[in-house]
């Protein structure tokens, strides 16, 4: 009887291991898209010679906020993508999306010939 009550305790420890390995791995995955949002917004900002107050107001958030943003210690919802998107004048997809360290950046010619400050 103990061999089938170790099986099944193994079982147990066996589905207990892969739900907080599955909890883990959507962990990561959050995380990385906070960090990968976080370092393209840092990156166009700094490409255009903004500060973080000066995006805070053309997207009506507080500079707290802004830095959060850049940090990825905050989730951040679509809408405010999509308005980070169009004060950078960048596709919201390239928000979220993991440059290449060759890839040229969507927004960097924009940016070089743009170095004022978004409208708000």
């Amino acid at each position: 009887m103990s061999l089938r009550k170790s099986a099944v305790s193994a079982r147990d420890l066996f589905d207990q291991i892969r739900r907080e390995n599955q909890a883990v791995s959507d962990a990561e995955q959050k995380l990385g898209s906070r960090l990968t949002l976080a370092r393209n917004v840092l990156r166009m900002r700094n490409q255009r010679g903004w500060t973080q107050g000066q995006l805070a107001k053309a997207l009506g958030v507080t500079q707290p906020r802004i830095a959060e943003i850049e940090a990825g210690q905050v989730s951040v919802r679509t809408d405010t993508i999509d308005r980070l998107a169009a004060a950078f004048n960048v596709e919201p997809s390239s928000l979220l999306r993991r440059r290449e360290a060759d890839e040229p950046d969507p927004g960097e010619a924009l940016a070089a010939g743009v170095a004022k400050a978004p409208a708000g």
